[in-house]
């Protein structure tokens, strides 16, 4: 069994990142008004966002209450990793639009240093070793940046 220190750690993630979809959609919301103000490729529908934010959310709880060895301990530093690609492209977009992006702010002030905070914890606490670390970090930033971004048109991207 893990400390607890690293249990608040695991669900530390699920509430982050339910703030971070409160922000987006709630208050002030108006993320998917943002993707149509920007003209994506394909716009994509309402009950997409929320079936993905839904089950990401639920994947996050389901990790924080099994997590327990390597492969858990990797898919939660995979899946803050995600969620920190995503929250970056937020912050991307605000700036290159020069328009607020809803999940800009839980992105800047949340994820992305739980997404440090949690990556050194779990090394410290020797949960992963530093390679492992490296790669589900680097393949679910890169996932999160470039595939799940905040939709905006490809020719605009940085």
């Amino acid at each position: 069994m893990h400390s607890s220190h690293i249990q608040i750690l695991l669900w530390a993630f699920p509430i982050a990142l339910s703030v971070h979809v409160f922000e987006e959609f709630a208050y002030p919301g108006g993320f998917i008004e943002w993707v149509k103000s920007n003209k994506p490729r394909r716009l994509k529908s309402t009950i997409y966002y929320v079936s993905i934010n839904a089950a990401a959310i639920l994947g996050a709880a389901v990790i924080a209450l099994r997590a327990a060895d390597i492969v858990g301990y990797s898919l939660f530093l995979y899946s803050m990793a995600l969620m920190g690609g995503n929250a970056a492209t937020h912050i991307r977009g605000s700036i290159q639009k020069r328009q607020y992006c809803p999940g800009s702010v839980t992105g800047a002030l949340v994820l992305l240093p739980l997404l440090v905070v949690g990556t050194l914890q779990i090394l410290d606490a020797g949960l992963v070793n530093l390679t492992l670390a490296v790669v589900c970090v680097g393949i679910g930033f890169f996932i999160g940046f470039f595939i799940f971004s905040a939709d905006i048109r490809k020719q605009d991207r940085i």
